[in-house]
């Protein structure tokens, strides 16, 4: 009894620890992990990863990146509900639920900093494939944000777009290439992501005063 009692501890302290280990997602993220990771074996999903920034931060996280040969495609999830409206000219998008509303950041203006960093890496590896920009809101209940520089959808319908890319531009080589590099560089170090989320917490504040 004391024997499979003790083991019982056992499992549970190690489920804590794996919880404690495992980073928290943001609401819709898993959604759109689940839908990418259906993609099939063609297509290398890289969730949560974060780079060194071009841009006006240090680092830069990134929700979603595919990397097959058909392509690379970058995803910023965002896991408003109701009604979401916005547009490219647009600093902030918004999420209607009756009369009410909560304003967020353009998701298309966030990956544009994304694209960048990831550019770096594709630069290095020598390659000349373009990266798809790719905004995944699964859960909205209806979608009225157009943008010309990337696809905005639910989940479902973010998977099915890059699965219809059928038109090789990289060869298998280059895809496990670039998967390495990104997985390298990818940033662990909880200070340092901890860091990160307070200077864009402070970032979005500038951005809401100087409306």
């Amino acid at each position: 009894m004391w024997t499979i009692l003790g083991l019982a501890i056992l499992v549970y302290l190690a489920e804590i620890c794996r919880a404690a280990q495992s980073p928290t997602l943001a609401p819709g993220e898993a959604d759109t992990q689940h839908e990418l990771s259906s993609l099939g074996p063609n297509f290398h999903v890289l969730n949560d990863l974060m780079l060194p920034s071009p841009g006006n931060l240090p680092t830069t996280q990134i929700d979603h990146v595919v990397v097959s040969k058909y392509g690379i495609f970058c995803v910023e999830t965002k896991g408003y509900g109701g009604l979401v409206l916005g547009s490219d000219g647009y600093r902030t998008w918004r999420s209607y639920q009756g009369k009410n509303y909560t304003e967020f950041q353009n998701p298309v203006h966030q990956n544009k900093v994304h694209l960048e960093a990831l550019a770096i890496f594709v630069a290095r590896a020598g390659l000349k494939a373009e990266i798809r920009s790719l905004v995944s809101l699964p859960h909205a209940k209806k979608i009225e944000a157009i943008s010309a520089h990337a696809f905005v959808g639910s989940a479902g319908e973010v998977g099915r777009e890059i699965q219809q890319c059928c038109e090789p531009v990289m060869s298998q080589a280059e895809v496990e290439l670039l998967v390495e590099m990104l997985e390298e560089a990818n940033i662990k170090d909880p200070e340092v992501r901890e860091y990160h989320n307070l200077k864009v917490q402070a970032h979005v504040k500038r951005l809401r005063r100087s409306e």
